[in-house]
């Protein structure tokens, strides 16, 4: 009997000791991410959060949350609140204990739990992140690409950062082929890393050509690397510099990227007009060698910078530098392509109902006005005479016992049928356009589920209802073949 009653003592020791550790956990998230959020964080609400993630670590005996515990501690001194109490070195320092943590207590890659996998990118990402910027302890870039590589493994958007290692040669020899592979990869799963493979791309056509300049692409590489590695301390006149130097020399990726951070802005002198037009010279020079995301930028910048005595003109101009590059297979430009094909289907379309409808109006006024015409041409002398002397008449108001002998044409009718059909079209053309709306919302819901986008309870929400009243609008119409998407009634995590 005295054993039973120990053992269910112990049994709700060890229960109560886990749900204070869950709640302690909790606590500790929700303060970190209020130390996010707040605008005038002190040290001191900083050494709280501290505190509390450090007791998690302590005295938890759940391994999953002592290894997340052990990746908030890292991310609370690398977190973007003031400058003061941030420390990128501590980050670091903690980001690679808690990596060996992590990688202690799952080893192994496959068959383990989603929380673990999340996890396990994340530790990788973030202390190869730090190890390429070089504030971690061992300040080497080989285990950064050894690191991106893992978590590439995890989660497929990493294989940018991967590809970058590769084209640049940092903790490797430069290898092109690999640097194509792996943002080839990164593009396949939705990341925006064209510029990239362009750019590697031409590095390979130079060299399988013999028309590689070397000292063109030391400076471009020297120039991006300033930029990639400087951390916030980036010297942009230096970078400037070794730019000016390759693009002067024709290497286009150094002419695209030059005039890239000159329409930026980010060169002394901001966005002035000088610095305008030296990005229009630079991306026009690199695009007269059809290098495609310099034509693609090019026409964004005609589109969204452009000149302050130009505004009339912005689209115009854009439109055959977005169409080049269409032509050459560029995606994004494709996709500009492609709605501007849908805008111009859609004001035709327009036009045409317009005109439709003006014609039917005048060949119905017209008819009326020919029918009041042939019947006056058709009266006596007496007749008009007669007609004259009614007209002057007052009416007598109400009803009257005489009715029209020749009932006049009411069109009302048939308008209002043909207003509803051009509803209707209107309509049918708008719901296509909203399905992609819907599937946009969709793939947001979608990446939240896959842990591709940090999960928010409040975002998938709001995203289910704008996807819910998308496809109520049209249903009600009859005009939503597509049925429900099964992430609109995901209930989260």
């Amino acid at each position: 009997m005295k054993q039973v009653i120990i053992a269910i003592l112990l049994i709700v020791v060890c229960t109560t000791t886990c749900n204070a550790y869950s709640k302690q956990t909790i606590k500790a998230n929700k303060a970190k991410l209020s130390l996010e959020r707040k605008k005038n964080a002190t040290q001191k609400d900083q050494q709280k959060v501290v505190d509390m993630l450090q007791e998690v670590i302590n005295s938890s005996t759940d391994m999953l949350d002592k290894c997340w515990a052990s990746l908030d501690l890292a991310e609370c001194y690398s977190m973007n609140v003031p400058l003061q109490i941030r420390d990128y070195a501590k980050a670091g320092e903690l980001y690679e204990k808690a990596l060996e943590l992590v990688c202690e207590q799952y080893p192994g890659d496959d068959d383990q739990p989603y929380e673990v996998k999340r996890l396990k990118w994340l530790a990788f990402y973030n202390t190869g992140y730090y190890c390429y910027y070089r504030r971690t302890p061992s300040q080497d870039l080989s285990k950064a690409l050894e690191y991106y590589t893992k978590a590439a493994y995890y989660d497929p958007r990493f294989h940018r950062d991967v590809g970058e290692l590769y084209e640049f040669g940092l903790g490797c020899d430069i290898d092109p082929e690999m640097a194509l592979m792996h943002y080839s990869e990164a593009i396949q799963n939705h990341v925006d890393c064209y510029a990239k493979f362009y750019s590697t791309e031409y590095y390979v056509n130079q060299v399988s050509a013999d028309k590689l300049d070397t000292l063109a692409f030391n400076d471009f590489r020297e120039g991006i690397l300033l930029q990639r590695m400087a951390g916030e301390q980036i010297d942009y006149e230096k970078v400037k510099q070794h730019l000016t130097a390759a693009a002067k020399r024709g290497y286009s990726p150094a002419q695209f990227e030059l005039g890239a951070l000159y329409m930026l802005g980010v060169f002394s002198g901001g966005k002035s007009d000088e610095n305008r037009k030296l990005a229009e010279e630079w991306l026009k020079k690199a695009s007269d060698a059809e290098y495609l995301p310099a034509l693609y930028h090019l026409g964004w910048f005609y589109e969204h910078i452009g000149f302050s005595w130009d505004a009339a003109n912005k689209r115009k101009k854009a439109l055959p530098f977005y169409e080049r590059a269409a032509l050459g297979g560029y995606p994004p430009a494709q996709s500009v392509m492609e709605f501007e094909r849908s805008r111009q289907e859609e004001i035709a379309y327009k036009n045409a109902h317009a005109l439709e409808y003006l014609a039917n109006s005048l060949k119905t006024l017209g008819n009326t006005v020919g029918n009041a015409i042939s019947k006056r041409r058709s009266m006596t002398s007496a007749q008009s005479a007669r007609m004259k002397q009614s007209s002057y008449k007052a009416k007598p108001f109400g009803n009257t016992s005489e009715k029209s002998q020749t009932p006049s044409v009411d069109n009302s009718k048939i308008l209002k049928r043909n207003l509803e059909l051009q509803k209707r079209q209107h309509l049918i053309e708008l719901s296509r356009y909203d399905k992609r709306t819907y599937d946009s919302w969709e793939s947001k819901v979608y990446d939240m589920a896959k842990g591709y986008k940090k999960y928010d309870d409040r975002d998938r929400r709001n995203y289910q209802d704008h996807m819910r009243c998308i496809r109520e609008k049209y249903e009600a119409e009859d005009l939503w073949p597509w049925g429900k998407s099964e992430w609109e009634t995901w209930n989260g995590k």
